[in-house]
């Protein structure tokens, strides 16, 4: 294992030319979500702060944390294999926090250059709350918190607007309210209508 570049290992011999090829890299971020309420969407992360690896198999030859730091000087074999982009920790909850992963298979020729593109996805659950005028006028006040299984509830304030990213799976819904005459109460996941007040955007 030798590093090429800050942030950069490759397993192979560069004593040896013959026998191996290029390899050229698009990464494309792809943020669309599947929404049901047009709002602004949130700047996609920079393509240049994508990891990208290069895998025979299941076994890793080539791996950067920046994909600023890929060199497309860098030889590999010939043979089939699978480049993986990614972006963000699935686990990692939260404000601004979006995870997005991409795979796409190539083969590499003797002395010839391969270009490969591949597209990144979100890949974890994008939520967001919304409310109407009528909701506002009824309520003086209100939150949301919302928590993914196994994990602590993240808090929307009344004004928040950032989406917040959560891993995939069930998720629990709490809605703080205050009446305007002063009146709280409280509703859980299993009486909120989800299309009312929050948003739930997947991939």
């Amino acid at each position: 294992m030798c590093t090429l570049l800050s942030g950069c290992t490759k397993d192979n011999d560069y004593t040896v030319t013959t026998g191996k090829g290029r390899l050229n890299i698009r990464l494309i971020a792809d943020g669309s979500t599947q929404d049901v309420a047009t709002r602004v969407e949130e700047t996609l992360p920079d393509i240049n702060d994508f990891a990208i690896s290069v895998l025979k198999g299941d076994e890793v030859k080539y791996s950067c944390d920046k994909f600023s730091q890929y060199s497309d000087e860098v030889l590999f074999p010939i043979g089939q294999y699978t480049l993986k982009a990614s972006y963000g920790q699935l686990h990692n909850e939260g404000f601004n926090k979006p995870c997005f992963t991409g795979l796409q298979e190539f083969s590499i020729e003797d002395q010839k250059e391969t270009n490969v593109e591949v597209t990144c996805y979100l890949a974890n659950v994008k939520v967001s709350a919304t409310y109407t005028e009528s909701f506002k006028k009824y309520f003086s006040d209100y939150s949301l918190k919302v928590n993914s299984e196994g994990n602590s509830p993240i808090q929307f304030a009344k004004e928040e607007t950032r989406s917040c990213y959560f891993k995939p799976g069930k998720l629990t819904l709490t809605l703080n309210l205050t009446k305007r005459d002063r009146k709280s109460t409280r509703l859980n996941s299993s009486h909120i209508t989800i299309s009312y007040a929050v948003i739930c955007l997947k991939k």
